[in-house]
């Protein structure tokens, strides 16, 4: 997820939440793709940085190739990084693609 920060308020804890916008694009196997632009939060989950941190938007998909090349829709996406240091984070997409 491409994320770019706005507005920052505390998250109550020591750490920061921020409004985010950008990109996501996501690559099929086949190559194909569903390009998305986002918009929504994005909160620390304890005191400072260091304890992970969790996005919360909305998403518009803007455009495909190949497969999705007419594709269209919205949904959500939490991303939590649970350890991003160590590369681990959890992705949970849901939402509507109509292909027509």
């Amino acid at each position: 997820m491409n994320v770019g920060g706005g507005l920052n308020t505390t998250n109550g804890q020591g750490g920061n939440c921020s409004t985010t916008s950008g990109n996501i694009t996501i690559t099929a196997a086949d190559g194909s793709t569903i390009q998305m632009q986002h918009a929504g939060t994005s909160c620390n989950t304890g005191p400072g940085t260091v304890g992970g941190a969790v996005n919360v938007v909305g998403y518009v998909i803007t455009g495909g190739t190949g497969r999705f090349s007419n594709a269209s829709g919205t949904g959500n996406v939490v991303e939590g990084a649970v350890n991003a240091a160590g590369g681990v984070t959890y992705i949970h997409f849901d939402g509507n693609i109509d292909l027509h």
